[in-house]
């Protein structure tokens, strides 16, 4: 073949990422924009069913699939720490530890209670879903508005999945760049949430003062309904204690990627024994997260 042949199959080889820009930006979900996309590798590869299926189960002992499972597994911690209600007992914890009594310290509270529980789930929309029926009743008896309050779940939370020792963005990029924990926090995390959260905070309190009287909250009387319990307040505690030492311990033995899925499991383990719950119910739950992230899963292996 001559050289205008091979420039011409060259060219031919980016069609695939063509038609993947070009889908995604008609707003086609990853996945099946994913899945086409290989489908037309193959073809132009000249794969056969039995080498495509070769293929996919090398791809599954890559990295990325690694990645895909972490995730899967974090989506499953966050269903035992749903269920247990260590979520929920965090969130009340640092709203009435703050002592919520002035706009600046609810916001503040939010703040802190997005970052914590964002961080920890890996998921703004289950994170911010656990969050909010607790903090908008404080929110709405200090005067904060429904701007305000959006700006703090929305603004803080996308901050909280670059803190977060197993949210996705965070378990990519020590894998990828082959970082510890520590060391991402340091030189990638911390500054990008300084650079983040300042300007965040005085934003907002711009936006409390332009939206105080345009877009309240109505005042509730159920503020505070959340009570933590003996169990939940036990599984708190056990999880802080263990959590904090795997993470110092992690970073003391520089551990890899795969580190977190021990971790992961035994945290989900040992969490729901001490909120109450049986050996099943914990798999059942660790299962259910994991279903939710199945395309992420997949996605990930396909890549």
């Amino acid at each position: 073949m001559d050289a205008g042949g091979n420039i011409w199959m060259g060219l031919l080889g980016l069609l695939p990422l063509v038609i993947y820009i070009i889908l995604v930006f008609r707003d086609m979900e990853p996945l099946p924009v994913t899945v086409i996309c290989v489908l037309i590798g193959a073809v132009l590869t000249g794969q056969n069913l039995i080498s495509l299926g070769n293929v996919l189960a090398t791809a599954m002992s890559s990295f990325l699939a690694l990645v895909g499972l972490i995730i899967m597994l974090g989506r499953g911690l966050g269903e035992v720490l749903s269920e247990t209600r260590v979520a929920h007992t965090m969130v009340h914890g640092i709203m009435y530890g703050i002592g919520v009594d002035t706009e600046k310290k609810a916001m503040l509270g939010v703040m802190l209670a997005v970052l914590v529980v964002v961080g920890l789930l890996g998921t703004m929309a289950g994170g911010n879903a656990i969050i909010a029926p607790i903090v908008i009743p404080i929110a709405a008896a200090v005067g904060l508005s429904r701007s305000t309050v959006g700006v703090i779940f929305q603004a803080v939370g996308e901050t909280a999945l670059i803190l977060g020792p197993f949210t996705p963005p965070v378990v990519a990029l020590m894998g990828f760049t082959n970082l510890n924990y520590g060391e991402m926090l340091l030189k990638v995390a911390i500054p990008i949430t300084l650079i983040t959260l300042i300007p965040t905070w005085f934003m907002l309190q711009r936006i409390q003062r332009d939206t105080k009287g345009t877009a309240p909250y109505e005042t509730r009387e159920d503020v505070g309904t959340f009570k933590p319990t003996a169990a939940s307040q036990r599984a708190t505690r056990g999880f802080v204690i263990l959590f904090t030492v795997a993470i110092i311990y992690g970073i003391l033995v520089k551990a890899g990627t795969s580190y977190v899925i021990v971790v992961m499991l035994g945290l989900s383990l040992i969490t729901g024994f001490l909120g109450g719950l049986n050996l099943d119910r914990i798999l059942k739950l660790i299962v259910k997260g994991m279903a939710g992230n199945v395309g992420l899963f997949l996605l990930f292996l396909l890549l």
